[in-house]
């Protein structure tokens, strides 16, 4: 359960800090620390986010990772209180929302200690300290029919309003669902997503 998978992420991305530093040669010869970005899908845009916060924050005396960017797709991100189309998307036929929806209980699940769907881990709206990311540009797509769409244009609304000094973009794939460029590697959508993801990366 969570926060096991920040935890390992984080050791990962020391991993690479101290390779960066000289304890592997080839990451030293191969990689610009300068254009060093992460990225993620759903959860793993939600730990992307988490990690660009923890980056940021560091103090390791051995030299801190220098994020150049994010990309989110499709974000896992959520609060107790419906925004947009959220109720709509819950409940497509009009039914009262009256039951917790799979969302909500999917994060109690993967994280037990969890003060419920207004925790700063899945709701970054409450979060304070939102201002504090790590990296100099922000990509986020959403999906017209994804539940969480609503979540990832708040996202830029946030970053925006915090007074982060970084760009954030939003880019909408029209007629799809979440995650959808992995369920349709080879549709056009998902051709077109990874276009723009590469665009995004070499013009940073």
């Amino acid at each position: 359960p969570l926060p096991a998978a920040y935890d390992d992420s984080w050791a990962a991305l020391d991993w690479v800090r101290s390779g960066l530093a000289g304890a592997e040669p080839w990451l030293s010869e191969h990689v610009d620390p300068a254009r060093v970005f992460l990225a993620g899908d759903s959860a793993g845009a939600n730990i992307s986010h988490h990690m660009a916060k923890r980056i940021a924050k560091s103090d390791n005396p051995d030299g801190k990772i220098a994020l150049k960017g994010l990309v989110l797709v499709h974000p896992y991100f959520w609060g107790n209180d419906r925004i947009g189309s959220e109720l709509q998307k819950l409940n497509p036929f009009g039914a009262k929302e009256t039951s917790e929806s799979l969302i909500d209980k999917m994060w109690k699940l993967a994280h037990p200690e969890t003060t419920g769907c207004d925790d700063p881990w899945i709701n970054p709206g409450m979060d304070p300290e939102i201002s504090e990311l790590a990296g100099e540009k922000v990509l986020v797509f959403v999906a017209e029919q994804d539940t969480l769409r609503d979540r990832g244009v708040l996202y830029k609304d946030l970053l925006v309003k915090s007074g982060w000094k970084g760009e954030v973009q939003v880019i909408e794939t029209e007629g799809e669902n979440h995650v959808f460029d992995l369920y349709k590697p080879d549709s056009p959508e998902a051709a077109e997503l990874i276009d723009q993801f590469v665009e995004f990366i070499n013009k940073s």
